[in-house]
């Protein structure tokens, strides 16, 4: 999932994992383009907005290190519980590859704590 700015009001689109391979992408490009609905949005959104809270029930340490390093452990987790297919798991991925989202997260995380 691509987590685009403004992070206020972010948007994400959902791409297939990289490792599936030209075969398995053209079929998950697919469904991403045609089945997923109101549903995914609804939820994509939701994680957005709560996903601080989340870190700050799970999280001590509120260092850049330690949120990313909680962000992996959570996508693990959600790939584990719900499958590496699950919206929770496309949606840490994405958020853990993005410097920029995960920073945005961090600070609401901070404000949320009170440290900010």
């Amino acid at each position: 999932m691509e987590i685009s700015a403004p992070y206020s009001a972010a948007t994400f689109r959902p791409i297939p994992n990289p490792d599936l391979g030209e075969l398995r992408t053209t079929l998950v490009r697919f469904h991403l383009k045609n089945v997923l609905g109101k549903q995914f949005k609804i939820s994509t959104v939701n994680l957005w907005a709560t996903y601080h809270r989340t870190l700050a029930v799970n999280l001590d340490d509120y260092a850049l290190e330690a949120v990313i390093a909680r962000i992996d452990k959570d996508r693990q987790i959600a790939e584990i519980t719900a499958g590496a297919n699950s919206w929770d798991a496309a949606f840490l991925r994405g958020l853990g590859t993005s410097a920029p989202a995960i920073e945005h997260v961090r600070t609401r995380l901070l404000e949320f704590v009170g440290h900010a």
